[in-house]
């Protein structure tokens, strides 16, 4: 019995000399740990003594594993993450997981909210809550898990997985192309232009793709794009918008497509924050989202 309680060691001392080993540090390895340098530098001698072996090399310089210690840190390392996925996968299983998501409002309404009943009727165990952001945030301080950012990937301590690319064509009113001419796209030049606030080089950027220098930046800008699609529908000018968000809209005829069409460089990706723990129901969430959207 002693015997088998010898190659047993505590998870606190396997903890303790784990975060040494890959640290290479006492003092790092307590400061992750929230205790002190002794108390870490006890449980790895109690480690030690149970093993009767040195794992480390140890100098008023620096710390190093021994062989022994090299060959024994890979395998705890491994050890370690088989518990806490077994851990995690237990506490799963044990209670309902709750999703807090952040979405776009009409990245929401038009392509998310039609397909988040398969998601739904796949893990029937999470319940989703949904907010609307846009731009970026606090995921700590809003309580949110995971995101549908649309931006450029440089939000910091935030990992952007590229979800769409956005494809943008200029449209108007069918009245509208009636009453302005245009046979080439220097013509759109002369005419009001309509833009998001979250898109301030979207023009530039479709006239670039063009041949075209745009100097003059002015015009109708608008923060939500319901508004902006319904100004354009109403005549207001020429917007330059998602095509597929515009897809019944186009369908209908309520908007006409009068240019081509042009990827945009800003793109929508899922965001999770990198300094959270691990969300088992955001990683499945993220994966659903990568099939949803590969879909043809």
């Amino acid at each position: 019995m002693r015997n088998q309680r010898r190659l047993i060691p505590s998870t606190s001392a396997l903890t303790a000399f784990e975060a040494v080993a890959r640290s290479g540090s006492f003092t790092l390895a307590a400061q992750e740990l929230s205790l002190t340098q002794s108390a870490v530098s006890r449980q790895v001698r109690v480690l030690e003594e149970q093993l009767d072996c040195a794992l480390f090399k140890r100098s008023s310089r620096k710390v190093e594993l021994t062989e022994a210690g090299q060959l024994y840190a890979v395998e705890v390392q491994q050890a370690l993450q088989i518990v806490r996925d077994a851990t995690l996968n237990v506490v799963s299983k044990g209670q309902d997981q709750v999703l807090n998501i952040a979405i776009l409002p009409t990245f929401g309404t038009r392509w998310l909210m039609p397909r988040i009943s398969g998601f739904v009727a796949q893990y029937p165990d999470i319940t989703l809550n949904f907010t609307t952001r846009i731009g970026k945030f606090d995921f700590l301080a809003d309580g949110l898990d995971i995101a549908i950012y649309h931006g450029v990937p440089d939000w910091p301590d935030v990992e952007c997985t590229l979800l769409l690319n956005e494809t943008v064509v200029p449209a108007v009113s069918p009245e509208f192309r009636k009453e302005n001419r245009v046979a080439a796209p220097i013509d759109l030049l002369r005419l009001p232009r309509l833009s998001m606030h979250s898109r301030p080089t979207a023009w530039s950027n479709w006239f670039q793709a063009q041949g075209i220098m745009l100097d003059d930046k002015s015009g109708m800008s608008f923060e939500h794009f319901s508004t902006l699609s319904q100004a354009c529908i109403a005549g207001v000018g020429v917007a330059l918008m998602p095509e597929f968000l515009i897809e019944p809209e186009l369908a209908r005829n309520d908007l006409v497509q009068i240019g081509p069409s042009v990827v945009n460089d800003s793109a929508y990706y899922v965001a999770r924050p990198v300094k959270l723990p691990e969300n088992k129901a955001a990683r499945l969430f993220e994966q659903w989202l990568m099939t949803e959207a590969a879909r043809p």
